[in-house]
């Protein structure tokens, strides 16, 4: 029989002979006794596995929370995404009613960018120009979408195509890596609009000012 620690036997415990005289007993016990303290020398302690045991629960513990802490970050960045996705959309159709994807237009950090309207924000800043061309080469469309981007399909959306809004504002369309496809950014053309009214404004009211001198003349 073999004894963890030391590789002893049952022999390492047996006197010389099988007998003896008191010295040969007194050195056996001895023997015994070292035997006994070089088994409990080498065998791990009880307390010891104990804490390693603590310590790796702490551990597995540890990741599991960050694992968790991951998951509920990706989520709830995801549900960021969603919602502010519904409001620009929300902003920037007549209906807002009805399901579907709307036409993926902006990302979370739309949101951001509509908040960050202080000069000291930009640079490059210049007034826009000829806003009527970039509005008569726009191309809205009505359309339905498929049965699998839609919880609405049979709603009548009014919108643009994305490739042929690529052509006319390149800087307002991008790639959506999440959902794979072309979005665009309707929110560039609350500014193109406002500067297209203002342009027809004045001219109307140039026309009106020609046709009353004329009129006065007369």
């Amino acid at each position: 029989m073999r004894y963890a620690g030391k590789g002893l036997s049952l022999s390492d415990f047996s006197t010389p002979g099988g007998g003896g005289t008191a010295g040969q007993a007194a050195g056996s016990g001895k023997k015994v006794a070292d035997i006994y303290s070089s088994i409990a020398a080498n065998a791990p302690r009880a307390d010891e596995q104990a804490m390693v045991a603590i310590e790796q629960r702490a551990l597995n513990r540890a990741g599991a929370m960050k694992a968790d802490e991951s998951v509920y970050s990706a989520k709830k960045l995801a549900a960021a995404r969603l919602e502010s996705d519904k409001l620009i959309a929300d902003a920037s159709k007549p209906e807002s009613s009805g399901g579907g994807i709307g036409d993926f237009i902006g990302p979370a950090v739309q949101i951001g960018a509509a908040l960050l309207s202080d000069a000291t924000t930009k640079h490059n800043i210049e007034p826009l120009e000829d806003a009527l061309t970039t509005l008569r080469n726009l191309k809205p469309v009505t359309f339905y979408y498929n049965e699998e981007y839609s919880t609405s399909p049979e709603r009548l959306h009014h919108g643009f195509i994305a490739q042929e809004y690529k052509e006319v504002m390149p800087d307002a369309t991008y790639y959506d890596d999440s959902i794979g496809k072309l979005a665009i950014d309707t929110g560039d053309l609350i500014a193109i609009l406002v500067s297209a009214v203002q342009t027809l404004e004045s001219r109307v009211t140039h026309m009106e000012a020609k046709n009353a001198l004329a009129g006065a003349v007369r």
